[in-house]
């Protein structure tokens, strides 16, 4: 989205985790939700989908010059939010 949709805002930011941490998050979710899950056919899941969104044509997912990254692999989602705020309240305000 950074990179093709809102190429010129103030805070791009690009989050990531792992594909195993997030294999096990969704784990978790779905075991929430009442569904067996095998994690490494889902872990598979995650890194083929990754390649080919990554190898798409029009806007690849990948990280661009200028976006802030954010890894969420060892934090809890209130510490993803306490750090997007943290860089939202410090980045510039350009429409001055």
């Amino acid at each position: 989205m950074g990179s093709v949709v809102f190429p010129d805002a103030r805070l791009r930011i690009y989050l990531d985790a792992s594909p195993e941490i997030r294999a096990r998050r969704r784990k978790k979710e779905l075991e929430e939700a009442g569904e067996t899950v095998d994690f490494e056919q889902l872990l598979r899941e995650i890194r083929e989908r990754d390649a080919k969104d990554a190898s798409r044509e029009e806007a690849p997912l990948k990280r661009v010059e200028g976006q802030m990254l954010v890894d969420t692999s060892t934090l809890s989602k209130d510490e993803v939010i306490d750090r997007i705020a943290r860089l939202a309240q410090a980045a510039p305000d350009t429409t001055r």
